[in-house]
């Protein structure tokens, strides 16, 4: 037992370079099956006094499993790895397959919670994206923290509501004060683009509501790395900001939905 612990203490501290020397990337590992990847922007270790922007990114389904490395296989962590750089601090969970099959909203919470303690984040600049699994996952950590987020993203994935309804889920305007970007394939053939149109078509139904945005692209699936090779979509959500900042322990309790995609 004391030479596991060991081991992941050694691993969480270890530290690759990426891009250049100013960019860094950490393992964390907050137990067994939790774990994520840190993407520091360059500028980080030199100018220790500022706050950066933090954005939680969401994989999909085919990078869940039990080695960070997948992680990077796909999305905005596999443009980081090729050299893009971001103005965030990228915070990049894996969902282990050894404990659920969906993304879990307090479990990303817990992660987010300790990379805002471990990292120099800016509390009112906190976004969140993902792709496909992951883009059900932004709409469902919206949907249960939506003061939480200035802004948010959602590849491939969104609509929540063809899974579970809104006595499960809450109303479906319960996150319409955060500006949300909606990016799908027309012609996807795994995550169908009308299921994100009429999430779509609801959310502009909500009064009073934040921007929200349908944005289709003619690919079929991956939809994410047109999305993410360009600057578009970080230069849109630093637009928002949070008025507020939530303290960390009303969301404990927060209405957290019967069930999580």
């Amino acid at each position: 037992m004391m030479g596991y612990k060991l081991s992941l203490f050694l691993v969480a501290m270890m530290v690759s370079t990426w891009g250049s020397a100013e960019m860094l990337k950490e393992e964390i590992h907050l137990s067994e099956t939790e774990r994520y990847l840190a993407y520091l922007p360059q500028g980080y270790k030199s100018d220790t006094n500022r706050q950066w922007p933090v954005m939680l990114f969401l994989h999909g389904s085919g990078e869940r499993g039990t080695s960070l490395r997948r992680v990077t296989m796909l999305g905005l962590p596999a443009e980081i790895e090729r050299g893009k750089e971001l103005p965030f601090i990228v915070i990049a969970p894996q969902l282990d397959f050894r404990t659920a099959e969906h993304w879990h909203n307090p479990t990303l919470d817990k992660i987010l919670q300790d990379a805002e303690k471990r990292f120099r984040t800016d509390p009112k600049r906190r976004y969140i994206t993902g792709m496909s699994m992951g883009g059900f996952g932004t709409i469902a950590m919206t949907q249960q923290y939506p003061e939480r987020f200035a802004a948010a993203l959602a590849i491939a994935g969104s609509n929540i509501f063809d899974f579970v309804d809104e006595s499960m889920a809450g109303p479906i305007c319960r996150p319409a004060q955060v500006p949300t970007w909606l990016v799908h394939g027309t012609e996807d053939g795994i995550v169908s683009y009308d299921s994100t149109k009429r999430y779509f078509e609801k959310r502009q139904a909500c009064q009073p509501r934040a921007e929200v945005k349908l944005e289709a692209l003619p690919v079929s699936h991956d939809a994410w790395s047109a999305t993410y090779q360009k600057d578009d979509f970080w230069q849109w959500l630093l637009k928002y900001q949070l008025a507020e900042v939530t303290d960390k322990a009303d969301l404990k309790n927060s209405k957290e939905p019967k069930d999580t995609v």
